[in-house]
């Protein structure tokens, strides 16, 4: 069996092992309206190796239960859903229960444990994730309350059940963090170079960069969601960091294996940083900070859509609301044609 993982383990089932797990997913790929968002989770945890076993990453799922659930409906019985964002969004016309409902509360409440502060509204959520939007466009506006589909005393009773499962497992959430890129700099980027695929690798390789920086001295492993059809990543990874060598692990049809080392020249002091990523598909199945980081990605762009269209549903009180993707973004450019000037609908519409 191959190892997947290069992390460092020297004694098997060291008690006082740990790992730096990040996890990396985007929303908002597709949609012709509204920002793509590329969300990172980071957390400190113990990690144990067995050598029977192989080299795994921590099961937070398991270390956090049961105040965290990977079930979706979990949340109906007082946890934290955590999962894919996929599985969690609710379809934006449902009429019985908030849409963000199993969306909100575990990025909130992780973003709260991170912050160590209470969030009250949608500027304070997007400021805590140290996302900018365009708040002098379709983005700006008043303060939103939040949460917005639950209460707020419920928030605070599953934000201080996950300060006490953290706590008791030994996990650390150092870091959660999303960026957003609206559709004019989008189609920029997109023109520069020319396909959507690398518009996005930049944003994840901001999030890989500052998790270098930040944790590279410790042991570091990066789970990234595969997005398209790319397999190959060692130039990317290569362009992204000039300072380090780039050893490629593994390189399949689900996964691709990279340890980042830092030259010893390059280390200013001590040991060199270095940083093991993994590039999997489905990611946000397997790996619990990527379904974090999916759906803080996926709350951003909710926010972010709730915000364009209450803009223009204040210019057109019938207009419908979109969620920007395929069919309904042309339905609603349509729509929404009398009240666009060819400027202001090249500066909404992505070009990919």
């Amino acid at each position: 069996m191959a190892v997947w993982f290069s992390y460092a383990c020297p004694v098997p089932y060291e008690p006082a092992s740990t790992l730096v797990y990040a996890g990396i997913d985007e929303a908002g790929y597709g949609p012709r309206l509204g920002p793509l968002c590329v969300g990172m989770s980071v957390f400190r945890a113990p990690v144990r190796c067995d050598p029977l076993k192989q080299r795994t990453p921590p099961d937070l799922w398991r270390l956090l239960a049961p105040t965290i659930t990977r079930e979706g409906k979990g949340f109906d019985r007082g946890r934290i859903p955590i999962a894919d964002s996929k599985q969690l969004k609710l379809p934006n016309d449902s009429t019985t229960r908030h849409p963000w409902e199993r969306l909100e509360p575990g990025v909130l409440a992780m973003l709260a444990l991170v912050r160590g502060e209470t969030i009250a509204t949608d500027i304070e959520v997007m400021e805590g994730l140290g996302v900018c939007l365009d708040a002098e466009g379709c983005y700006g506006g008043l303060a939103l309350p939040s949460p917005q589909s639950l209460p707020a005393d419920r928030l605070s009773l599953l934000t201080a059940s996950l300060r006490s499962a953290s706590s008791r497992a030994g996990v650390d959430a150092l870091d959660l963090a999303c960026i957003a890129m609206c559709e004019r700099r989008f189609n920029e980027q997109l023109a520069l170079q020319g396909v959507k695929s690398d518009v996005n690798f930049d944003l994840v390789g901001s999030h890989l960069r500052k998790a270098f920086a930040t944790w590279g001295g410790e042991r570091l492993l990066v789970a990234v969601d595969r997005q398209g059809g790319r397999r190959f990543y060692a130039n990317a990874l290569g362009a992204l960091f000039p300072e380090a060598d780039i050893h490629t692990l593994n390189e399949s049809t689900s996964r691709s294996l990279y340890r980042v080392q830092e030259s010893a020249a390059e280390a200013a002091n001590g040991e060199p940083k270095s940083m093991t990523v993994l590039f999997q598909v489905k990611a946000d199945d397997s790996h619990f900070p990527t379904a974090l980081a999916s759906m803080t990605a996926k709350l951003v762009r909710e926010i972010a859509m709730a915000r364009f269209n209450q803009h223009f549903g204040a210019r057109l009180p019938e207009l419908k609301p979109t969620a920007g993707y395929g069919a309904d973004a042309r339905r609603w450019l349509v729509d929404a044609a009398s009240i666009l000037s060819p400027q202001e609908r090249e500066a909404i519409v992505r070009q990919a």
